[in-house]
Order: structure tokens, then sequence, then C-alpha cells
């Protein structure tokens, strides 16, 4: 965990409108933050790939497994899986994490922030857990 300076919090709150848009703007900001210190590298890594599938990025691996992923589970489980809506789920995500982050002040660790992108992903974005695109990661950090 990274706790942020007011300046900082209030940045992050300007960025992103109050945590209501800009998410991957948001994310750029926070990578610059957290940036320098090996302690931050999973969180780091989460942060460029958020970038990447936040602001749909085409040719960007991690977007198109993500958005496949999440396309053929919301399929799967016989919901929409329009673009449309996999753009909402990634502002969702965006909108929670970022949201916290303002509220608290602090940066979580690498477990807490992946629980918290698939809670909203599955609670509020309608996925199931093999639809959620990270699935496959998932057991190596967090129980579900």
């Amino acid at each position: 965990m990274v706790m942020l300076t007011q300046l900082q919090v209030d940045t992050l709150r300007e960025i992103t409108d109050n945590a209501n848009t800009n998410y991957w703007e948001g994310y750029t900001y926070l990578s610059t933050i957290l940036s320098g210190d090996p302690q931050n590298e999973p969180f780091l890594y989460w942060l460029d790939k958020a970038v990447e599938i936040n602001s749909n990025y085409f040719e960007s691996q991690a977007n198109t497994y993500i958005r496949a992923a999440t396309r053929n589970g919301l399929m799967f489980s016989g919901q929409d899986a329009n673009s449309e809506l996999i753009q909402r789920n990634s502002n969702l995500i965006g909108a929670t994490v970022i949201g916290d982050i303002l509220q608290t002040g602090v940066v979580p660790n690498v477990q807490d922030l992946i629980a918290l992108d698939v809670k909203v992903a599955i609670e509020d974005g309608g996925q199931s857990i093999g639809g959620w695109g990270g699935s496959d990661l998932a057991p190596s950090f967090i129980q579900l």
C-alpha cells in the first residue's frame, strides 16, 4: 500500500472528474507516482495493462485478450456482449478502483486490487467468474 499526499489525491480527483471519467488518464497519473519503487512493480503492471484496456488501445495484446475473454464470458452467460457493454465494465472497474483511492488516499496492494477488479466485474458488470478476463490468474492472487 502507498499513501498519497492530499495534492496527489486532489490531482487524481481533477483528472478523473471525481472518478467519473478519464480512468486511463488517472491510471497513467498513478503510474507516475508509483514508478521507481520495485515494491510497486505488480501494481504498475496492472496499471500499465489497465491503461491499454480502458483506452481500448487496439495494438495492445492485453486489450485484445481481456475484451475477447469478457465478450466470450458474457455470451456464454447468455448476456449481451457488445463493445459498449465491455467498455462500460472497464469504466466500472476504473470508477471503483479510482473512487476507492480517492476516498481512502491509499493505493492498495495488488491482491486487494485484483479482488476489487473481480468483484466489480462480477457484481456490477454482470460477468461470470469464467468471463472475467483475468480468471486464469485469479487463483494465484486471491481466494474466490
